[in-house]
C-alpha cells in the first residue's frame, strides 16, 4: 500500500527534474487518423461528463476500478462518472464511446478514463475523442505510439510492469517447488498489451528457472469459466505432473483454484494470479495461492478521472506535461504469504496522496 508521501519500496524519482525521452516514431497515416490538432487543448469549459470504460462489472476487480473512478469524480469534478461496459468485444466498445459522446449537451465535454479493449482501441477512442473531450488509457496501447504523438485529447496513458511482476511470480512457484515441477499457464486476452506482457514475462522467468517444465500454455481471456475449464482439462490430461498453474489475473486464477479444490489438490497445485483483489489475497493468505501482484486499480481509477477532468476544465494542458507524465508505469506489489495480513484491507482515500496526480509514478512507459 503507498504511503502518504508517495513513496514505495521501487520508487524511482525519475519525475525529478524536466526532461524527456525520445520518442519512438509513428506513421504519418496513424497521426492523421486521430490528428494532431489542439482542438480541444486548454480549454476553460466547465460543462463536463465524466465516464469510466470498463471490460464489465461482473468482478472484483473492476468493483474496485470503478470505485476509484467514482471517488476520481467526486474530488477532481464534484461529479459521478457514467460506466461504460464494452464485454471484450471492440465495436461495442466504439458503440458505447460514440453513444456518450452523442448524448453531451452542447459544449459539454466527455473526460474518459478508459480501460481499453486491446491495443488499436487507443486510436479509435482518440479519433472519436479529437474536439470532444479527453481520455486517459490503462494497461493497452500500441507499441511505439505515445499520447503526444497522437495530440492532446489522449492526456496520458498509465499501466504496470506486468513483465517484471510475472518474473517475481514465477519465481515464487519456483520457490515453492524446490526448482522443479510441471507448470501451466494461463494467458490473458493476448491481443492487449497487458497480456502480452505477461506472458513476455512468464517466458523469462522461465529461462531464470530451468526446472520448471512448461506442460501447457492457453489464453483464458481474463475469464473465470474459461480458466476453470482450462485447468480441468491439464489436471485431467497431466495428473500430478501438473505442480502449479499461473495466471495473467486473479480472477482466472481463482477459477483455477476451483478446478483444483474438486480433484483435491488445493495448496498441492501452487497458484499464481495479478490484481491484488481481495478473493485473491486471501487465498495467498490461507495458503491455496502461493502468490499475487497487486496492481493497484483503485488508486489507477481516482488518478485516470482527475487527469482528464483537469484538462477538461483547463486545469491541465496536456501539450505541456512531460513525455513521463503522459505515459508511465504505476507501482506493483507483491503479495506473499508473509506480506497478504497487510492487503486483506480495501483500499480507501486516506491511504494516498491525492493532491498530486504523479505521486505513485515509477518510470516511463518506453515501447
Amino acid at each position: 500500500m503507498p504511503h502518504q508521501d508517495g513513496s514505495v519500496l521501487t520508487r524511482k524519482s525519475f519525475l525529478k527534474g524536466v526532461g524527456g525521452f525520445a520518442a519512438a516514431g509513428v506513421g504519418a497515416n496513424l497521426l492523421a487518423a486521430c490528428g494532431s490538432s489542439s482542438n480541444a487543448s486548454g480549454s476553460t469549459a466547465t460543462k463536463v461528463k465524466a465516464a469510466g470504460l470498463y471490460r464489465d462489472l461482473n468482478e472484483e476487480n473492476f468493483f474496485k476500478i470503478n470505485d476509484g473512478v467514482q471517488y476520481g469524480a467526486k474530488l477532481y469534478g464534484h461529479t459521478t462518472a457514467q460506466p461504460l461496459i464494452y464485454h471484450n468485444d471492440s465495436q461495442t466498445e466504439e458503440t458505447v464511446i460514440q453513444g456518450a459522446l452523442t448524448a453531451l449537451a452542447p459544449g459539454e465535454l466527455l473526460a474518459l478514463n478508459a480501460w481499453d479493449n486491446t491495443e488499436e482501441s487507443a486510436l479509435t477512442i482518440a479519433h472519436l475523442m479529437k474536439g470532444k473531450g479527453y481520455f486517459v488509457t490503462q494497461w493497452n496501447k500500441p507499441s511505439g505510439v505515445f499520447p503526444w504523438q497522437i495530440g492532446p485529447q489522449w492526456v496520458s496513458h498509465i499501466q504496470f510492469d506486468s513483465y517484471q511482476a510475472e518474473i517475481e511470480l514465477i519465481g515464487q512457484v519456483a520457490k515453492a517447488l524446490g526448482g522443479t515441477g510441471g507448470i501451466c499457464y494461463v494467458q490473458g486476452l493476448m491481443t492487449t498489451t497487458n497480456a502480452q506482457d505477461h506472458w513476455r514475462g512468464v517466458q523469462a522467468a522461465l529461462k531464470q528457472h530451468p526446472g520448471l517444465d512448461l506442460l501447457s500454455v492457453e489464453p483464458g481471456n481474463w475469464d473465470r469459466p474459461t480458466a476453470f475449464n482450462l485447468a480441468q482439462t491439464w489436471l485431467s490430461r497431466f495428473g500430478k505432473r501438473v505442480n502449479a498453474i499461473s495466471c495473467a489475473n486473479d480472477d482466472m486464477a481463482l477459477g483455477v483454484l476451483q478446478a483444483v479444490k474438486a480433484v483435491g489438490r488445493a495448496g498441492e497445485v501452487k497458484i499464481t494470479g495479478g490484481d491484488g483483489v481481495h478473493e485473491a489475497v486471501q487465498a495467498v493468505d490461507n495458503g491455496t495461492f502461493v502468490a499475487t501482484a497487486q496492481f493497484d486499480s483503485y488508486w489507477q481509477g481516482v488518478v485516470g478521472t482527475g487527469m482528464v477532468l483537469q484538462a477538461a476544465t483547463g486545469k491541465i494542458d496536456p501539450n505541456k506535461l512531460t513525455h513521463e507524465q503522459r505515459a508511465f508505469n504505476g507501482p506493483f506489489y507483491l503479495i506473499t504469504k508473509a506480506n497478504a495480513a497487510k492487503y486483506l484491507a480495501a483500499p480507501k482515500p486516506s491511504d494516498y496522496n491525492f493532491n498530486n496526480l504523479w505521486a505513485y509514478a515509477q518510470s516511463p512507459v518506453t515501447e
